[in-house]
C-alpha cells in the first residue's frame, strides 16, 4: 500500500472491516529505494500504522508503552 502512514492506517482497518482479517503478512518491493529509507519505512510500519491499523479494530487494545 502507498501512501502516508494515516493513509495506510485507514486502508488497512477499511480491509479488515471487509474481510477480517487476524494477521498481515507483508511483501515489500521498494523498487530501488535507498536502504535507509526503506528502514525509515519499515519503523513507520511498526511505530505508527500498526499501531493505528490495532486501536481502530480493538478500541479497547493498550498498546505497550
Amino acid at each position: 500500500m502507498i501512501g502516508t502512514a494515516e493513509h495506510v492506517a485507514e486502508k488497512l482497518v477499511r480491509l479488515h472491516d471487509v474481510v477480517g482479517y487476524d494477521r498481515v503478512q507483508l511483501l515489500a518491493d521498494w523498487g530501488g529505494l535507498p536502504p535507509g529509507r526503506v528502514r525509515e519505512s519499515v519503523h513507520r510500519l511498526g511505530r505508527e500504522i500498526a499501531p493505528a491499523v490495532r486501536a481502530a479494530i480493538d478500541p479497547t487494545r493498550k498498546e505497550p508503552a
